[in-house]
């Protein structure tokens, strides 16, 4: 049910990537950016 290390990881250093622009980041590596 939770995302991978790696995926939270990945958020936390471009979390306002992750937030501005989740359709950037692979459907499979952001199960919970929606």
């Amino acid at each position: 049910t939770r995302p991978p290390i790696a995926h939270q990881k990945l958020c936390s250093e471009i979390r306002e990537n992750c937030e501005k622009s989740p359709e950037k980041v692979p459907e499979n590596r952001s199960p919970l950016v929606g």
